[in-house]
């Protein structure tokens, strides 16, 4: 709990490389990582920029045969959109699909940003028809979900779709 608590003030501190050596203390002295752990890391190395280093804590978790939170996912998802990696973006919604994660408004609003931003318009229409096919709301120019924090993509509120 602790080490969780240290690296949770190293990404609130825009501190990974700390962050980082927490993580790795906490394997030296054998101690259980969880999924708290590593969200944490993700966070911090997110919150810097590191979205390789933010990634490479996803492959760990996987080898130590933890599953990330949704929280982690979207962590990801929102440091590889700021990063222009649009790939990783979509490759994440993947993942959170066969490790059968509940997406929601959230998880593909960072994927239709970064395809938008990457000028990747075709790979952004088949997620903006998955928000249309689970019945989200959609006002004539602002997505109601319940993220205040989550950006409308400006593709959705230039297309005008309208959901029932």
């Amino acid at each position: 709990m602790c080490y969780n608590s240290a690296v949770v003030a190293c990404g609130k501190a825009e501190r990974w490389q700390p962050a980082l050596a927490l993580l790795r203390a906490l394997s030296e002295a054998m101690l259980e990582h969880d999924t708290v752990s590593y969200a944490a890391g993700m966070m911090a190395c997110a919150k810097c920029g590191e979205w390789l280093q933010a990634l490479s804590l996803l492959s760990e978790m996987e080898e130590a045969v933890l599953e990330p939170s949704v929280l982690g996912y979207h962590t990801l998802m929102a440091a590889c959109q700021s990063a222009g990696q649009w790939q990783h973006v979509i490759s994440l919604l993947g993942e959170m699909q066969r490790v059968e994660v509940e997406l929601d408004f959230s998880s593909y609003t960072p994927g239709i940003n970064a395809c938008e931003r990457g000028g990747q318009l075709q790979h952004a229409l088949p997620m903006l028809d998955v928000l249309s096919a689970c019945e989200l709301r959609l006002g004539s120019h602002q997505l109601q979900h319940t993220n205040p924090r989550v950006r409308t993509p400006r593709l959705v509120q230039t297309r005008g779709v309208v959901v029932q």
